[in-house]
């Protein structure tokens, strides 16, 4: 690896900087315990945490703990750190509280900016513990904890785009892939996986919290929209070719209530289901809507507006709305329709392994 992107990591020792320089014999104040926090400020300043504060009485129920406004009018006492993304609430708080940002108080928490990487700023690492391996030109915005990035080679993420990885993330996009929308978001636990020599046009992807995303190899996709949903999986095989304004809901995106019997009918309890899977060298036409656990055989076709729910076997045609199956036994070719019926019906070794049932 040629260099580390350290922007983070100097933000952080600014930050130690400010702590050092006007804390004083005051107290050293931290909002909400964090290890790693503590550790890195008496690395960098020798000073350790004398007490804590917080908003929530529970903890404050610890004998190191106290409640902030505790802290209000003793500026002259305690020097606080904080460590959560704060707002105009928290920020006239404390100024009503006495005390002035950097002379009293600093923000200790993960500032988001993307990271611009490329074949000479391959990897990044940062204090949050974040990760980005990239041996092709590259923007990611960390917005969370311990996500890792790895992007191949001749990857062409067009448009400006940016992938917004969330706290615990994972995602791989395999050489040779060109994806033309400008934003993908990846959740909290949500892992990303696109295959080699993948095409993706305008097509909107949100993978939401512990959801799961997989594409695979030589797999194109003109445009659309596919949002996983919270502990949802979507998995498109290999050699896929989706057409335009595609929609793909791995879940209803809204609870349904029963009234008579009281209980919500589409709430799966945390449990992760595999929600769609859309098998090898399968072809989805225009306009269609693929709903949640839904299974598209290998090697089949996926008419103009279909609407595909439920379980579908291989090599068959499914249309309508709900989809059924119309025709079974087929086989079909990327390349356009022909005259020539020498083209039409020489079906490579490649397309074989797709209509094998």
């Amino acid at each position: 690896m040629s260099g580390i992107i350290t922007n983070e990591n100097e933000r952080i020792k600014n930050l130690c900087q400010i702590i050092s320089r006007n804390i004083g014999n005051r107290k050293l104040a931290i909002r909400w315990k964090n290890k790693e926090v503590e550790n890195t400020i008496f690395e960098n300043c020798g000073i350790k945490a004398d007490c804590y504060f917080s908003l929530d009485m529970k903890k404050c129920q610890q004998a190191d703990t106290l409640h902030q406004s505790e802290l209000y009018g003793k500026s002259d006492k305690y020097y606080a750190v904080i460590l959560l993304n704060w707002n105009k609430t928290d920020y006239e708080q404390m100024f009503l509280g006495g005390y002035k940002e950097y002379d009293d108080y600093v923000f200790f928490s993960q500032q988001a900016s993307i990271i611009q990487g490329d074949d000479k700023l391959n990897h990044y690492e940062d204090f949050w513990g974040n990760i980005l391996e990239t041996k092709s030109k590259v923007n990611v915005k960390f917005l969370g904890k311990n996500s890792r990035v790895t992007i191949g080679e001749d990857v062409k993420l067009l448009n400006n785009l940016v992938i917004e990885a969330s706290e615990n993330s994972e995602i791989y996009i395999d050489n040779n892939v060109i994806i033309k929308h400008p934003l993908i978001r990846v959740g909290k636990y949500a892992k990303l996986h696109i295959g080699r020599s993948v095409n993706i046009g305008a097509f909107y992807l949100c993978i939401n919290e512990y959801g799961t995303l997989k594409i695979g190899n030589r797999t194109t996709i003109q445009n659309g929209r596919l949002q996983t949903g919270r502990n949802r999986s979507v998995q498109i095989g290999k050699d896929c070719m989706f057409s335009w304004d595609i929609v793909i809901l791995p879940h209803d995106g809204h609870l349904i209530y029963d009234l008579k019997k009281e209980v919500f009918i589409n709430n799966t309890n945390g449990k992760c289901e595999e929600s769609i899977l859309i098998g090898d060298h399968c072809w989805i036409g225009g306009e269609s809507v693929i709903m949640p656990n839904t299974v598209i055989g290998t090697g089949s076709v996926l008419g103009y507006r279909c609407m595909a729910k439920g379980k579908y076997p291989n090599n068959c045609v499914i249309v309508g709305q709900p989809g059924r199956v119309v025709r079974e036994d087929i086989a079909w070719l990327r390349q356009a329709v022909s005259n020539d019926e020498s083209d039409l019906f020489s079906i490579d070794e490649e397309l074989r392994k797709f209509t094998q049932k």
